[in-house]
Formats: structure tokens, C-alpha cells, sequence
């Protein structure tokens, strides 16, 4: 379990800053349609680099160089993964749909790739090419269930599925991959965009920015294929599989559970189904991956 400092910098302070920028962004929305729209980017400006300063400060620290440095693990592109979404989520948003859904593809399978790089020489090309596929096709549907809802109703689900799939997933990196700073990772997104997107007063519906969707969709699914790329080793003499295909595509899968809800039931109804269907998800990878194997205590940084 994280002591109390590790909770502090994982939970307490990344939430609180979000916070602070969530109220300056509520005061400039007041001001007319296009400070709104100025201001969804300011909240979206602060999830990310709130997240980013949480890796880099927290405990332990992330700090990835630019590019990766041979002793960086390869997650760790995460952390820039995260503001370049961002960048291009700016851009997303005025594409048609069909250059949309190719920026989103694109990206996604670069992301992949960068993943998968340092060790793409002892995969095969089919292996890799489905790795890449697939984790571009779960980015893009990631990133389109965050953004592409129009219905409040939906959005509020997919917000809320989206924070509780990350904190349960973050659970699993720890448990079942025995990798705690991955579940560090998934910890602090979900403790930023909690505090961005949850409703105050309680009655209003759970919101995210749309500008935000492709920096979260560049974090859940890369984190989950480096899991799947370097958790597991099979050869002659050792073989450990901590985060089996299973795992790898029903964790970054679980925000997706969001758009299985009907969006014009109560807000109170759909918040809670949309948060037991993203659990089951991530419950269903967390016992593909053997929930009950002990982590190891010298794993406890491990990766």
C-alpha cells in the first residue's frame, strides 16, 4: 500500500491544483461563448501539465528525458505522449470526420511504435504490425468516445467510467503487472481528471473537456501495451507473463464502458452503471492477468 507522503503526491496535491485551474476556467466561462470555449482549453491546458509536474515531482519521480534515454523504460513516453494529445486534440476538433479519424489512427499507431521500438527487432513483423494496429484502432475509439458525444448524458457517463477505470487500472499495474510506478502513472491521471471533471453542485452531470480526450487516450492505451511488450518474458529458461493480451486490451478498454449506458437515465443511475461496467472491465483484466499472484517486494519500483 502507498504511505501517506506517496498518497499526498499522487492524490492530494494533483487534485487540488486541478482544482485551482478549474475555478479560474468556471470564472473566465461566465464571460461569453468564446471565453467558454477558451476556457474548456485552459481546464484541459491544466489536466495535462498538472499530470506532467505530478510524474516529474512525484515519488518516485518520472522524468523522462526528450527523446527517451536508453535507461528510461519505455512507458515513460507517456508522460509526452500526454501534451502532444493535447496539441492535437486542438487540431481534432476542426478536421472533418474522416481526417479525423486518420489523425487519430496515425497518432495512435506512432505512439505504438515508440512503444514498441526498442524492442521491434525481436518481434516479428507480423507481431508488431498487429500490436500497432491494435493499439491505434483502441487509441482512436478511446479518443472518440471522449470527444465525439454531443448528448450530455453520454459524456457524463464516458467521464465517469473514464476516472474509474484509471483508478481500478492503476490497482492492477500494482497487483497483477507488480509495476508500481505504471499504477503510479494510472493514479495520478485519475486523481487529475476526477477533480476536472466532477460536478459541482453534485446535481450537475460529470464533464471533461473534448480538447482532452486525445492526451488521456495517448496515455491509457500506450501505458497498457508497454505492460503487455515488457512485462512478459517466454524463452527456453524463464517464463512470466504478468500482463497477458487479455489484460492488455480489456484495462485501456474499460472508458469505453461509458457508451453502453443509456444517456437519458438519471444522472445518479447512469454515474453508478457506467462505473460498474468500467470495474467489471478492469476486473476481467485483473483476473486474466492472476489477480491473486503476491507481489514481490522487491518490485515495488520495479520497471
Amino acid at each position: 500500500m502507498p504511505t501517506p507522503t506517496e498518497l499526498l503526491w499522487l492524490i492530494v496535491v494533483p487534485a487540488s491544483a486541478v482544482l485551482v485551474v478549474r475555478f479560474a476556467a468556471a470564472r473566465l466561462a461566465t464571460r461569453g461563448p468564446l471565453a467558454a470555449r477558451t476556457a474548456d482549453v485552459v481546464l484541459a491546458s491544466g489536466i495535462v501539465a498538472v499530470f506532467g509536474l505530478a510524474a516529474w515531482f512525484g515519488e518516485p519521480a518520472l522524468r523522462p528525458s526528450l527523446p527517451l534515454a536508453p535507461s528510461d523504460s519505455s512507458f515513460l513516453w507517456v508522460v509526452w505522449f500526454a501534451p502532444a494529445g493535447l496539441l492535437l486534440g486542438l487540431l481534432d476538433g476542426r478536421l472533418p470526420v474522416v481526417a479525423r479519424w486518420g489523425l487519430r489512427l496515425a497518432v495512435g499507431a506512432g505512439a505504438a511504435w515508440l512503444i514498441l521500438e526498442p524492442v521491434a527487432e525481436r518481434l516479428s513483423g507480423p507481431e508488431v504490425a498487429l500490436r500497432v494496429g491494435a493499439s491505434a484502432v483502441l487509441s482512436a475509439a478511446v479518443w472518440a468516445a471522449l470527444a465525439d458525444p454531443r448528448d450530455p448524458g453520454r459524456r457524463h457517463a464516458t467521464a465517469v467510467a473514464t476516472i474509474v477505470a484509471l483508478a481500478a487500472g492503476g490497482l492492477v499495474y500494482v497487483h497483477v503487472g507488480h509495476v508500481a510506478r505504471m499504477g503510479q502513472t494510472a493514479a495520478i491521471l485519475s486523481a487529475v481528471v476526477g477533480a476536472a471533471a466532477a460536478p459541482v453542485p453534485p446535481t450537475r452531470p460529470f464533464h471533461l473537456p473534448r480538447v482532452v480526450a486525445g492526451a488521456l487516450a495517448l496515455v491509457i492505451v500506450p501505458l497498457s501495451l508497454a505492460g503487455l511488450t515488457y512485462l512478459n518474458i517466454v524463452s527456453r529458461w524463464h517464463t512470466q507473463v504478468l500482463w497477458p493480451v487479455a489484460t492488455a486490451l480489456l484495462v485501456p478498454a474499460a472508458p469505453l464502458a461509458g457508451l453502453l449506458v443509456p444517456p437519458r437515465w438519471p444522472r445518479l443511475v447512469t454515474a453508478a452503471l457506467a462505473a460498474l461496467l468500467a470495474l467489471a472491465v478492469v476486473a476481467g483484466g485483473a483476473i486474466a492477468g492472476g489477480i491473486l499472484t503476491p507481489t514481490p517486494e522487491h518490485d515495488r519500483y520495479g520497471y
